[in-house]
Order: structure tokens, then sequence, then C-alpha cells
């Protein structure tokens, strides 16, 4: 049995196109920028859907430097699922990062 919370290292990869010049010509290169947050997951509470499939109830926190979201729950029912979770909830919370760190 898992004892939590535990935490799990992610590192969010932003794409930027960047211009700049070379030999008095522009050129364009896309830059990566990582962005590394923690997701800390603070219980998970298995039960079975109403036509019997297990499925996970889990309450998790984004960590981004010493700023910590509040807590936050999703679903999964097998470990492909909760990868795929994961990596939206990363990819959403840096859409909104600028707007939910000021709350």
């Amino acid at each position: 049995m898992s004892t939590y919370p535990q935490e799990i290292p992610y590192t969010y990869v932003e794409k930027r196109v960047v211009t700049r010049k070379v030999d008095d010509k522009e050129v364009q290169e896309v830059q990566e920028i990582k962005h590394p947050v923690t997701i800390r997951i603070l219980e998970v509470i298995p039960y079975r859907d109403g036509r019997g499939k297990q499925k996970y109830l889990v309450c998790y926190q984004i960590v981004d430097g010493g700023w910590e979201s509040p807590r936050a729950h999703f679903w999964y029912s097998n470990e492909e699922e909760f990868k795929e979770k994961l990596k939206e909830i990363v990819e959403y919370y840096f859409k909104i990062r600028d707007i939910v760190r000021r709350l």
C-alpha cells in the first residue's frame, strides 16, 4: 500500500520561435524552455463505478517553485490514463499559470 503524499517531478517544455540577426539576415529558430514542476499526489481513493469497473479518484496539488496550487481532483481507470491526465493537467496549468498565480 502506498503512503501519501507522493511527489512526481514533471518538466513542461515550452517551444518559442525566436528571430535573431545573423550576417544581416533574420533567422528564426525554435527554442525549448524547460519548466520543472512537481505534482504532489495527496490521496488516491479506489472505487467501483456503476458497472463494477475499478476507478480511482486522485487528489493533487501542483508545486511550482515556492507556489502551491489549491487541491484539485481527477479520475482515472488505468496507468495509461493516469499519465495522460498528468500531462493534460500540467499543459493546462501552463496556459493559465499567470492568472492562477495572481490569485
